[in-house]
């Protein structure tokens, strides 16, 4: 009798332990839904075009073979993040879908993926706005987010969403001329932003700038595809005139600043575009 109670102990606990592995796998497993929300790649990886070698080999010569071998690593990193704004009112499940979220754009930046990968720029606006969310969970970091921001234009300086992304983090501090000049900055090299011009003009723009001709100075490619510094650089203060006081950018004080191009970098940072004149740190944020 007792080795037919241990038995059925056993029994109950194999089936207790499958039915949570199930659950498990179900978790993590992308829904139609989510599918239907996420880039067409995404469905060449893990949705309805996964067993057609036409579209996958299509997708392949866009990303290249070993990039489009990882891929589906990022598409479940995009996953994570729909799941974090599905889940705003649940603390446990937010936190769990932003570090999934985190931990799969850190390692396909920092491992997986080639210098050349063409979603860089993208992976690091993500990664940034994912730092950002954090910190209310106390483990973000503004320093991380400013620099992956300013990485996704280093990689490729029309990029309108990172300037958006960092335009916006601004704003939000309160740092307005600092909001202003990135966007300003930003349609030097995407004049025909709609995105761009509109955020120039909600912040008191007027006369957009002049496109750039010049080719501005990069980084190495070292410089570009290593991981990101851990260090927060050291960020602006806002000046005392707003944006909309700030002169426009058919004025001769305007031009002069446009044809007297900043230095780039500070000690923390040699490549960020925006940290050049900075006296100010913002306030310490959570670790």
């Amino acid at each position: 009798m007792h080795k037919r109670s241990v038995n059925l102990f056993i029994l109950a606990f194999a089936l207790q332990l499958q039915s949570f592995t199930a659950n498990a796998l179900e978790r993590f497993a992308v829904t139609e839904s989510e599918l239907a929300l996420m880039p067409a790649y995404c469905q060449a990886k893990q949705g309805k075009d996964r067993g057609n070698r036409a579209i996958n080999d299509q997708f392949r010569g866009i990303y290249g073979d070993q990039n489009w071998l990882n891929q589906h690593h990022y598409c479940d990193a995009l996953k994570f993040i729909i799941r974090a704004n599905r889940n705003l009112g649940n603390k446990a499940e937010l936190r769990y879908n932003l570090e999934q979220a985190q931990k799969g754009i850190e390692h396909m930046l920092a491992s997986e993926q080639t210098p050349d990968w063409i979603l860089r720029p993208e992976a690091h606006v993500h990664l940034g706005k994912l730092y950002l969310r954090m910190i209310h969970l106390g483990k973000g970091s503004e320093g991380k987010a400013i620099q992956n921001f300013e990485q996704a234009i280093l990689i490729q300086p029309n990029y309108e969403p990172a300037y958006s992304a960092l335009s916006d983090f601004f704003a939000d501090k309160g740092l307005k001329q600092k909001a202003f000049d990135v966007i300003e900055e930003g349609l030097k090299h995407s004049p025909d932003s709609k995105m761009l011009l509109r955020r120039f003009k909600e912040l008191g723009g007027k006369t957009p700038p002049a496109p750039l001709v010049v080719t501005q100075p990069t980084a190495p490619v070292e410089a570009i595809n290593s991981p990101v510094k851990q260090e927060p650089p050291q960020l602006g203060r806002a000046t005392n005139s707003s944006p909309s006081e700030a002169p426009a950018s058919s004025t001769p004080e305007t031009s002069q600043k446009q044809t007297t191009q900043p230095k780039i970098g500070s000690p923390s940072n040699p490549w960020c575009r925006f940290c050049t004149d900075i006296e100010d740190k913002l306030p310490v944020e959570n670790k």
